[in-house]
């Protein structure tokens, strides 16, 4: 394969230099809510941790 000037010579800068298929588009719509349903898991976690502490503080100091 011959580099042609202002032509991505590998198969990561071409695919960078593309449009996004549908396909794509929707797979990186899915990516994104999953990283968000994600970061929501883990606050709800986090604030539950912090919930169950003060209770058992509480029972503690009862």
């Amino acid at each position: 394969i011959h580099d042609t000037p202002g032509r991505p010579s590998t198969v990561d800068e071409t695919a960078a230099s593309m449009p996004l298929s549908g396909t794509q588009r929707e797979l990186q719509t899915i990516l994104k809510e999953l990283q968000f349903i994600t970061k929501r898991m883990k606050k709800a976690e986090v604030e539950a941790e912090i919930i169950s502490d003060w209770k058992f503080a509480a029972m503690v100091v009862d």
